[in-house]
């Protein structure tokens, strides 16, 4: 395939085939490490910043370092990739530097292009190219990735350097998009975490910082045995388990455990595995006990579960949503009762007396589990918003590049 299958309409020649070696020049970072972070001086990009701080294109650094001589400094218009680092998919990653006089570290690949820099950048970074550069990479327990391998390698281009401007900003404004949706649900998420923190009892104390209403009183201490009855999974068998069914009983796992389990967003046992299960009705909570313990969910459903959890069936003096925002707090306790040597486990008994506080007014209880719930649902809502904008990039970007 000549050119890509989707382009903006104004341009239709062929994309042409060249070499790294023919569009760019190559050179080296130098020296400095973590050590030599200093709160100013230079912007300094280090190797390992390409894999945690910075996307395709780098428009702003937020870490510094005294100017030592010999320095390499941006000029503003390179491509920068990782020459080291744990594994061949990491190291074929590039970026656009677009800041002029940023420091460039040790262990980055320079290239200079004589196309546009952000168009290389998405375009090393993604498709058949970034297959091909994985492939150079040479090494074990750390990969390496030299400029030599690099000049030799081919790749497609547009021959119109308005093209080139023209995909690479179409791809910055995507990723301009999901870094604004990634900071939104980020603030959200700090935001709960205050909440949670002001409107629960913390240990010693008799009531929450905030309240919502005017409630007033102390909460009450409470075992987790006297809120509700507290079920341990069972495990079928292999042949039981992969038997399912469509319209069976939903079997939920800790790895299904990733939100609210719905009839979609879980296993359903056959009729002979159902016979052999533990059931507990909708609006249960279930908490992991064995391995990663502490992860909760509600379900809206019946549904069996395996002897890796816990499950409490609330009765009808507790809200059911307010108790699962009150067991993301359980963990903690968890890990203190936990018996058995290998493999350790929090038993039904020890679930059972984990004490906790809670507001003896229902509308209480309401009011918090129902504040929560609007928040999880935002925060359920920008994850998918952000899911299907990756979605959209992906496929964009297998489209619009060769």
């Amino acid at each position: 395939m000549k050119s890509p299958k989707i382009r903006f309409k104004e341009f239709q020649n062929e994309w042409n085939s060249r070499i790294l070696g023919d569009i760019c020049s190559f050179s080296k970072g130098k020296g400095y490490s973590k050590s030599d972070l200093a709160a100013n001086g230079n912007p300094i990009i280090l190797y390992g910043s390409l894999y945690t701080n910075y996307k395709t294109v780098i428009e702003k650094i937020d870490t510094f370092a005294k100017l030592k001589e010999n320095s390499i400094l941006s000029f503003g218009d390179e491509v920068i990739m990782p020459s080291s680092g744990e594994t061949a998919e990491d190291i074929s990653i590039a970026s656009a530097v677009k800041l002029k006089n940023a420091i460039i570290g040790g262990d980055l690949n320079i290239l200079k292009p004589k196309i546009n820099s952000i168009f290389l950048a998405y375009k090393l970074s993604n498709g058949n190219i970034k297959k091909e550069i994985s492939k150079k990479a040479q090494g074990k327990s750390v990969v390496h990735l030299y400029n030599n391998d690099l000049k030799n390698i081919k790749t497609r281009i547009p021959n119109d350097i308005k093209e080139q401007e023209k995909i690479g900003e179409f791809f910055r404004k995507i990723d301009g998009i999901l870094d604004l949706e990634n900071s939104r649900f980020k603030k959200l998420e700090n935001f709960k975490k205050t909440m949670l923190d002001k409107l629960f009892v913390k240990d010693g104390a008799d009531e929450p910082q905030i309240r919502l209403g005017s409630f007033k009183g102390k909460w009450n201490s409470r075992i987790l045995g006297d809120i509700g009855e507290i079920i341990t999974g069972s495990t079928p068998s292999t042949e039981e388990q992969e038997n399912y069914s469509q319209n069976g009983m939903l079997w939920v796992t800790p790895s299904d455990i990733k939100g609210i389990i719905t009839k979609n967003t879980a296993k359903k046992l056959s009729k002979i595995g159902i016979q052999k299960a533990r059931v507990v009705p909708e609006n249960s909570i279930l908490v992991t006990c064995i391995a990663s313990i502490g992860k909760n969910t509600l379900v809206q459903e019946p549904c069996s579960f395996n002897q890796q959890i816990n499950a409490l069936v609330p009765n009808k003096k507790f809200h059911t949503y307010f108790l699962l925002t009150l067991s993301s707090f359980w963990s903690k306790y968890m890990l203190e009762k936990m018996v058995g040597g290998m493999m350790p486990i929090v038993n039904k008994q020890e679930f059972s007396n984990i004490k906790t506080r809670i507001p003896s007014d229902l509308k209480e209880q309401e009011k918090i589990g129902e504040f929560f719930r609007k928040i999880d649902g935002i925060l359920e809502f920008s994850q998918k918003k952000i899911t299907k904008l990756e979605n959209i990039k992906k496929y964009l970007l297998n489209k619009m590049f060769v």
